[in-house]
């Protein structure tokens, strides 16, 4: 008996000592983890770049004046996509609807303003004005939830205005075509930008989940335009 138990074959001890929790480690689930990370933020600037892209070649095509319809084609896009995920989970509505108008208001100015502010500056500006919304929306957080940040925090969203500001200023040396209603128009974009993160914030404080107000917020939009 004793020569039949030292004499189990390699395969059997292969067996036993390479159990399935060892294909599933902590090491192999954190470097996965990483892995899908960088591929969301890749997958992410990926598309964001190509949106950019396709959004300033379509505003410099001769003849064309009307960015609101850029504008729709988003909202109506994503619209669609909500609309059947909605139906696939089914999940009630929490937030009530006068946070939704508000969210379309803000919504519309944001899309709306943005693309019109194409008519008289270049893409870049708009892109550094759309980007540099940090101060409005601490505001914002001020004012609808109640929210109270460090000095550090006002500090670093006072530099990126600097920023903002030089950056402007080169704009207007460097370009014939520099309208100050193009300023006019992406700041007012901005800051309703800042206000759309705060009143989801708000419907999430509520209970509401990212596919009711995605599709709520977009239906009002796409109606109203």
């Amino acid at each position: 008996m004793a020569s039949k138990a030292k004499s189990s074959s390699p395969l059997l001890t292969h067996i036993k000592t390479s159990s399935p929790t060892d294909e599933n480690s902590p090491e192999d689930a954190e470097k996965k983890d990483i892995q899908g990370f960088l591929l969301v933020v890749g997958l992410y600037f990926l598309f964001f770049t190509m949106h950019n892209y396709l959004q300033e070649l379509i505003s410099k095509q001769e003849g064309f004046h009307n960015n609101l319809i850029v504008g729709f084609a988003e909202v109506l896009g994503v619209t669609s996509f909500s609309f059947v995920e909605r139906l696939s989970k089914k999940e009630p509505r929490k937030s009530p609807l006068r946070i939704y108008i508000l969210l379309t208001i803000c919504l519309m100015a944001s899309s709306g303003l943005s693309n019109q502010a194409l008519n008289y500056l270049n893409f870049p500006t708009k892109v550094i004005f759309r980007s540099c919304k940090l101060i409005p929306t601490m505001f914002m957080a001020v004012v609808i939830n109640g929210r109270a940040f460090p000095p550090a925090e006002y500090l670093t969203g006072l530099a990126v205005c600097a920023g903002l500001i030089l950056f402007t200023l080169a704009d207007v040396t460097s370009l014939d075509s520099f309208d100050p209603r193009g300023i006019v128009l992406v700041s007012l974009s901005t800051i309703a930008d800042s206000i759309l993160p705060n009143l989801q914030e708000k419907a999430y404080s509520l209970g509401s989940s990212r596919l009711e107000i995605t599709f709520y917020s977009n239906i009002y939009t796409l109606c109203w335009m």
